[in-house]
């Protein structure tokens, strides 16, 4: 069956692949399918229907193979708000640190027509919100454990960690028929805060981890724990150091018995396009 699935995924990349933007963003997939973009760190992008979901935006981390000639598109790393203007655009943040949170997002206001920010903890005494969104772009603070908003056609939950001081969350968003789960930097109670979640959905389509093998760390046992519990059939390793880290987190999660398709990018702004139910590459 994943055979099949693959040699379908082959075909729909082939038929995407043009030097449009609109084609760079993925048009024409039904709602079978999403495009997925892995940029770098933590950086990733989902394309449901015309629903753009940005996480984690940074321009500032794993940048060395960018240069002043590198194109400024998605399947080169790099988002062109001018490419994603006639896109419903979400932009998740889930956290302050330099490598999941970046300002230039705050620069797209005026090129996207429907821009909407979701910052995931609550600042005092002034929001980023307040500091740098105008009134051409919503923005979103979502304060308080487990908070949930409705946004879009969105809707938007989070659980929350704090391990290292620094307020941040995981995001789960509903987009009509799929579900996207955001770990970010999460590292809190995963038993008790995906039993909350499941408690909202039993499963999730695509779902962005950390990518780190080993026990020293929780990184895999939550992985492992999110995979079973809702049957996700596309993992994205993510915040990996390098391809062999990634690669020994693939062979611990398979030999933990995840029958996930567990997916290790090679290159900033590879895309993948993916099947309800399973089936990527």
């Amino acid at each position: 069956m994943r055979t099949a699935r693959r040699i379908l995924t082959y075909v729909l990349i082939a038929g995407l692949a043009s030097t449009t933007a609109s084609a760079q963003t993925g048009s024409g997939l039904d709602g079978d399918h999403a495009a997925v973009w892995y940029v770098r760190q933590a950086v990733c992008v989902v394309r449901l229907g015309d629903a753009l979901l940005v996480f984690d935006y940074q321009e500032a981390v794993g940048m060395d193979d960018v240069t002043a000639a590198t194109p400024r598109t998605l399947d080169h790393g790099l988002i062109n708000p001018e490419d994603i203007s006639d896109l419903d655009v979400f932009v998740f943040v889930t956290h302050a640190h330099g490598d999941h949170y970046d300002p230039v997002i705050f620069e797209w206001q005026g090129e996207i027509e429907n821009l909407t920010y979701v910052i995931g903890w609550e600042e005092q005494p002034q929001s980023h919100c307040e500091r740098f969104v105008g009134a051409d772009a919503d923005c979103l603070t979502m304060g308080g454990l487990r908070a949930t908003t409705k946004v879009g056609g969105l809707q938007v939950y989070t659980i929350d960690s704090d391990h290292n001081d620094i307020p941040e969350v995981a995001y789960l968003v509903r987009h009509d028929d799929w579900v996207v789960y955001h770990n970010g930097d999460y590292m809190a109670d995963h038993v008790a805060d995906y039993a909350y979640l499941k408690s909202i959905n039993d499963r999730i389509d695509v779902a962005f981890v950390s990518g780190l093998p080993g026990r020293r760390w929780p990184h895999l046992a939550r992985a492992v724990h999110l995979a079973r519990e809702f049957a996700v059939p596309e993992l994205f390793a993510m915040h990996f150091r390098d391809r062999e880290m990634c690669e020994t987190f693939v062979a611990e999660v398979a030999a933990d018995g995840v029958t996930a398709e567990v997916h290790c990018p090679t290159a900033p702004g590879q895309r993948f396009v993916v099947m309800k139910g399973g089936g990527g590459q």
